[in-house]
């Protein structure tokens, strides 16, 4: 069988069964051949939400992981996730597949070894879901819930914002963007300075659930998480 030679090829015969992940995850390559660090595959994905959805469940968790967790799905260079946030690169390295936590061959466990890999929060999680526009569930498990779901906005610091405390931040954060002349290894690629879960209490009964992406060039991008649509917050966002 003639192996797919575009981008689009490629997802489709992935989702088809008839290349494997490891094949995609080792194909980095652009329409003319040659060797790209990026996906050109994620590119149409991310545009398309449906068909990743689709793309995400033929994939083991840690290949899904790989896929959510890189730079252009984030928007942000995996460097800047690292000290932006303080993550360490072992944590992200665990969803992925790639630590290994091997027993040393004079040091056998007496009943059964368990592994000991550092733990994943749940606030760890539940930015990691955000930032990557899925439930948490698709980020913890081989077979994930196919609901949407705000719970693990539970799980953020400091999530709770009100109107006025939501408009500072916005303010605020964005003259730091403008501020901060960060170097990029593609630097007209278009960078997001900050990316934050928000609970935007509108009142006593009330919450917005939102993911708030600030770009470093300046301007934000405002998504509604909530689990059902209210037009009302729509417009109250809008005004």
């Amino acid at each position: 069988m003639e192996e797919p030679k575009s981008p689009r090829g490629n997802i489709k015969a992935f989702i088809e069964g008839r290349i494997s992940e490891a094949v995609f995850l080792s194909n980095r390559t652009d329409d003319a051949d040659r060797n790209s660090y990026d996906y050109p595959e994620l590119e149409i994905l991310n545009q398309n939400r449906e068909l990743f959805g689709e793309f995400l469940l033929k994939c083991t968790l840690e290949g899904r992981n790989q896929f959510l967790l890189n730079s252009q799905i984030i928007g942000l260079p995996l460097n800047s996730l690292y000290k932006k946030y303080s993550i360490h690169k072992d944590k992200i390295r665990i969803l992925k597949g790639q630590y290994i936590n091997e027993t040393k061959e004079n040091e056998k466990a007496e009943i059964r070894t368990i592994q000991t890999n550092q733990k994943i929060s749940n606030e760890l999680y539940a930015n990691l879901a955000i930032f990557t526009r899925v439930p948490v569930s698709w980020l913890q498990k081989r077979d994930p819930v196919l609901y949407w779901t705000v719970e693990h906005f539970n799980y953020l610091s400091d999530a709770i914002l009100t109107p006025t405390e939501f408009k500072d931040y916005l303010i605020r954060t964005e003259k730091k963007a403008l501020e901060d002349r960060t170097k990029h290894r593609n630097p007209n690629n278009i960078w997001l300075y900050d990316i934050r879960g928000i609970i935007l209490k509108i009142s006593d009964s009330h919450n917005i659930y939102l993911r708030v992406a600030i770009y470093e060039s300046g301007g934000f991008t405002l998504e509604i998480f909530s689990e059902k649509f209210d037009f009302f917050d729509h417009e109250r966002l809008i005004n």
